[in-house]
């Protein structure tokens, strides 16, 4: 995968109003709540990206759905999973 093509898939989400999402079994969803918090690079205090605010009553569908992933992730190739990883934190 290249570089091009994992900068084209976050400008999707942000285009789409992904970036506040999370996936969960399959789906992207809001906290309960709707409301999100901001991470930032710690070398330049920018926000990168906005992330939903999960709380107490948000935990067993991600339970649920963290350990159904787990099982897909377990057999990706190493790859994939190392692409995935450096484009998810560029």
């Amino acid at each position: 995968m290249a570089t091009s093509d994992c900068r084209g898939i976050l400008q999707h989400f942000s285009k789409h109003g992904l970036h506040d999402k999370a996936v969960v079994n399959g789906l992207w969803v809001t906290a309960k709540s709707n409301k999100t918090f901001d991470v930032f690079n710690p070398a330049t205090d920018e926000v990168v990206a906005s992330v939903p605010d999960m709380d107490e009553s948000d935990p067993e569908k991600v339970s649920q759905a963290t350990h159904a992933a787990f099982k897909l992730w377990k057999d990706t190739a190493g790859k994939v999973q190392c692409a995935l990883r450096f484009y998810a934190q560029s």
